[in-house]
């Protein structure tokens, strides 16, 4: 019979042989994981009739009765330290014991390296937007996502400088699957030839993530073009048309005056 039986075959043995009368009991092994692996702890418990009748001691490597005074009534106290004087005279069950407690803490190991501890490096992406006041300003948005842990850093630079001013601090929005997003913003006046870069720390990867952002042509270049390309076309529409004329009005045979040529019929 494997110990979580016999404890209970012995537990059910004295309590028919105790003046209590009728009760519930449970076995229970649970393991808790706290912040860190190191702040794991694993529970072995006897529970008879919702009160904690005795417990696994991981420090000590024993089993502790409830205590007379908080826990248990009398006949109920006899029997526990019957019990875990019974269990502490055992040191296979001490032992099996002890392997559990392992078997929790590999699966905590694992459960941690699979979870809180894995790493995820972060998707950036930059979208520059509109300032809508009319200027050449622009606003750029810098996307950061899937990422996790949530701890990131992301900083702007302008021609591979920090941009200390006009940057707002980013917030860090959980996504719901186990992953996080946020977004840094920038106003900017961006001139021909610069060139902006998002950067994200992230602990995914030693070095930061960049995503770099060049500026396109303004408005007002954008006019400027598109005037001279409708006046270029306009004259070339003019200069086809003229040489079609041209070559239209002067084309076929004419006599030039005193030709001595005989007349074709």
């Amino acid at each position: 019979m494997q110990g979580p039986g016999r404890l209970a075959l012995l537990l059910g043995w004295a309590l028919i042989h105790s003046p209590a009368c009728a009760f519930v009991t449970q076995l229970n092994r649970d393991c808790i994981f706290g912040t860190s692996t190191e702040t794991m702890l694993h529970q072995y418990y006897l529970v008879f009739n919702r009160q904690v009748f005795l417990w696994y001691d991981s420090r000590a490597n024993l089993f502790i009765p409830c205590s007379l005074m908080y826990q248990c009534i009398p006949p109920v106290h006899t029997v526990a330290v019957n019990i875990t004087t019974f269990l502490n005279q055992r040191p296979d069950f001490l032992s099996r014991i002890q392997q559990q407690e392992k078997q929790c803490r590999d699966s905590g190991m694992k459960y941690w390296g699979e979870t809180v501890q894995r790493t995820v490096p972060p998707t950036v992406r930059i979208s520059p937007l509109e300032s809508g006041s009319g200027t050449d300003a622009r606003v750029l948005v810098c996307y950061v996502f899937g990422f996790f842990p949530g701890a990131v850093n992301v900083t702007w630079l302008k021609n591979g400088h920090p941009v200390a001013s006009n940057a707002t601090a980013p917030e860090v929005l959980p996504d719901g699957d186990w992953s996080y997003q946020t977004q840094a913003r920038l106003e900017v006046t961006p001139q021909s030839g610069d060139s902006y870069t998002c950067s994200v720390e992230h602990a995914s990867h030693r070095t930061p993530f960049q995503e770099d952002w060049r500026p396109g042509l303004t408005k007002r270049q954008k006019i400027k073009i598109g005037v001279s390309v409708a006046v270029l076309a306009l004259g070339i529409i003019f200069l086809v048309t003229g040489v079609i004329c041209w070559r239209k009005s002067h084309s076929g045979y004419v006599p030039i005056p005193g030709y001595s040529y005989p007349e074709v019929s």
